[in-house]
């Protein structure tokens, strides 16, 4: 290789000399590690949410749909449900950042007379709002106790947050 490719194309810090592959390969043998410990430990399938049947026992269990094994996942639930007011004031703090955010993008963008400057506090801050909509989520599974789901309950928080309720 000649001396202006080395100086023009350095090779990339994440790519250490000598391993093929490089970054991509590292990146994906990472989520395929995560995806396997994300299945049923013992085939590799996926679990599913039982809940109990009374509620004389306070255990969910985790099971596989194909090899019938079993996680309790009961604990994991009450420890998230500890967690609530955590959240929740995580939240708040967050849409009180957003409300700063772009209060402070407005007054810039009037004295500086640049529209690009309020639209780069404003995607700002609504990347801080989705945050805070996520803490929300969050507070609302574990409060609720719709951790472990098979399909996530958006539409019912959606719904427990505008203050309507589902249709009978």
């Amino acid at each position: 290789m000649s001396l202006w490719k080395k100086v023009l194309l350095p090779r990339s810090p994440l790519r250490p000399h000598g391993e093929t592959g490089g970054a991509y390969k590292w990146a994906r043998d990472k989520l395929d590690a995560f995806t396997k410990t994300r299945g049923c430990p013992s085939c590799g399938k996926g679990l599913v949410i039982e809940r109990p049947i009374d509620d004389s026992t306070s255990s969910t269990f985790l099971t596989c749909s194909s090899c019938g094994f079993e996680v309790d996942v009961g604990p994991v639930i009450e420890a998230a449900s500890r967690q609530v007011a955590s959240l929740e004031k995580s939240a708040r703090q967050l849409q009180v950042v957003a409300i700063c955010l772009t209060a402070l993008a407005v007054a810039l963008a009037i004295s500086l007379g640049n529209l690009l400057t309020l639209i780069g506090g404003g995607v700002l801050a609504l990347m801080i709002m989705i945050q805070s909509l996520l803490y929300q989520y969050r507070a609302w599974q574990a409060s609720h106790g719709r951790l472990f789901e098979t399909q996530a309950p958006i539409l019912e928080f959606l719904r427990a947050a505008s203050g309507r309720t589902k249709p009978k």
